[in-house]
Order: structure tokens, then C-alpha cells, then sequence
């Protein structure tokens, strides 16, 4: 008897429009308008922050020095979530809004960094022999086994990412429609 009763009280409810009101009194009404435009300015600084660790792990550039490559590839994809999130965000916030310029912008800075990361991913593995070749030390090696693993997963993840963002946004502000998007 105690488990049945027990099995009523985690039953959700759901209130209908008529009985909301009864609930308690709403202290504001809803402005996802304006929350969405938050989480947009969020993300605008997420990836400016992110993107601004990047920009600075190129500098000063050495292309063509396979230690400096491998290094800052690596460094490249440490700073990724953070960009990553931001962007999203700023995706998100145009999507929910309907900011056309904005999605547009967004989803070609996603497909040009889907590009560049893939650019990216060549390098490093160009660079790995090198880095292998310079590490003897057991210790050392396995490190750099891992931070190798860790590199395949980010450099096949984050470009299919963007890519796919960028295109599934592209798609979204060139169909123009508000109506729901499920594919």
C-alpha cells in the first residue's frame, strides 16, 4: 500500500491554462526574445575570448618548423570548447530569432573554420613523425601517445562539427521559414 501511494505522489502533473493561475502569481512575463539575445552576447564574448587564445598561439608563425606546428595545432584544439560554445550560442541566439545577416555570418564562420580546422588536422599529422622522432624517453612518449589520441578525437570531431553547423545553418537562413527545423 505504501508503494502505491508512494508511485501517486511522483506522478507530474500537468495544469491546464485555466488552472496556471492557481499556481502563483507570475513575478514577469516571459521574454525568450530577450533571453536568447543574452545568451547570444554570452556566446559573442566565449568566442572572442576562445578565438583571441587561437589567434595568439599563431604568433609569431613558423610554418614550416614541424616542432612549432604540432605545437600550436595541439594548443589550437585546447582552446576549442570555449570557442566552440560561443559560436553555438551565437548560432542558437540567431536561430531563435530569426536574424537572418546574423545566421548567415555565423554559418560562414563556422564552414571557414570547418575548413581551417581540417587545414589544421593535415599539419599535425605531417608534424607527428617529427614529434615522434625527437621523443626517446619512455615517460615523455607515452605522454605524447596520448596527447596524439586526444588530437585524432578533436581533429575529427571539431571539423565535422563546424561543417555540419555551418551548413545546417546555411540551409536554415536560405530557407528563411520561422517554422520549426527537424533535419
Amino acid at each position: 500500500m505504501g508503494g502505491l501511494k508512494e508511485a501517486r505522489l511522483s506522478v507530474p502533473k500537468i495544469l491546464l491554462a485555466e488552472e496556471e493561475g492557481k499556481a502563483g502569481p507570475r513575478r514577469f512575463a516571459a521574454a525568450p526574445d530577450f533571453g536568447w539575445s543574452l545568451l547570444g552576447w554570452v556566446g559573442a564574448v566565449f568566442f572572442v575570448v576562445g578565438f583571441t587564445d587561437i589567434a595568439l598561439a599563431f604568433v609569431p608563425p613558423a610554418f614550416g618548423v614541424a616542432g612549432w606546428e604540432f605545437a600550436t595545432v595541439q594548443r589550437t584544439y585546447d582552446f576549442m570548447p570555449l570557442t566552440t560554445l560561443g559560436l553555438a550560442l551565437v548560432l542558437g541566439s540567431a536561430v531563435a530569432m530569426g536574424h537572418r545577416k546574423l545566421l548567415f555570418a555565423v554559418s560562414g564562420m563556422f564552414l571557414l573554420l570547418g575548413v581551417l580546422l581540417l587545414v589544421a588536422g593535415v599539419l599535425y599529422l605531417l608534424s607527428v613523425p617529427f614529434a615522434l622522432q625527437q621523443v626517446r624517453q619512455p615517460v615523455a612518449r607515452t605522454g605524447l601517445k596520448r596527447a596524439l589520441v586526444k588530437a585524432a578525437v578533436q581533429g575529427t570531431l571539431y571539423p565535422i562539427v563546424y561543417l555540419g553547423l555551418g551548413a545546417k545553418g546555411l540551409h536554415r537562413a536560405l530557407k528563411g521559414s520561422r517554422a520549426s527545423y527537424s533535419s
